[in-house]
């Protein structure tokens, strides 16, 4: 019987195992750097705010790259007595947002009426198709949606660089749906807001 050169055969068995050996683990943290760097489905989604003219209000996770109407859609559609002209459908929306969604304006009972109901013979009939209501009083609160840099510098805390931030946001997303929404240009905060409350609007 032959002698069996062993050591030879031992030495290539441990290259063989350890070539194994090596190829697993390269494969293992290749897959594992793979999931690292794969974006997630959360990293994918943006969590919004959506109250106001919606059928369901509360907070939803979307698709980041949604718009304000997949927002709308997402809450179940507006109810009947959503302003849509009002809003820009088209514009991006950012994680934390808060979307209100406004409501039209209610008419007064009667205010459609554009003659008023006198008797016939009474003196004054003639004169009443003729007369104008009263002039409204203007809103001395600064639209947010139109005012000039001077302008909204005179808010109360509001100086120029503020200022040119809400004209920025305002040209970059659209106009503000509602006063809440000022919150969202940057270094204006809820305490700012409280301040400016009665003070600015939207339309």
């Amino acid at each position: 019987m032959k002698n069996i050169p062993w050591i030879p055969v031992l030495v290539s068995a441990f290259f063989l195992f350890s070539s194994g050996y090596y190829l697993g683990q390269q494969k293992t943290v290749k897959q594992e750097d793979t999931a690292l760097f794969a974006p997630s489905e959360e990293q994918s989604k943006i969590r919004i705010h959506i109250a106001g003219a919606v059928q369901k209000e509360g907070l939803y996770l979307i698709d980041r790259e949604s718009c304000v109407e997949d927002a709308i859609e997402e809450a179940g559609g507006c109810t009947e007595k959503a302003d849509l002209q009002q809003i820009n459908l088209a514009r991006p929306l950012r994680h934390g947002e808060k979307l209100i969604i406004p409501t039209q304006l209610a008419l007064t009972p009667g205010s459609d009426t554009s003659i008023s109901q006198t008797p016939p013979g009474t003196p004054s009939s003639s004169k009443s198709l003729t007369t104008q209501p009263p002039a409204q009083a203007q809103d001395p609160r600064i639209n947010i949606n139109t005012a000039t840099l001077d302008e909204l510098m005179k808010l109360p805390g509001i100086g120029p660089s503020k200022a040119q931030a809400i004209i920025d946001h305002r040209e970059k997303n659209g106009f503000f749906i509602s006063e809440d929404e000022i919150v969202n240009v940057p270094g204006i905060g809820p305490k700012t807001l409280e301040n400016l409350r009665d003070q600015i609007r939207v339309n």
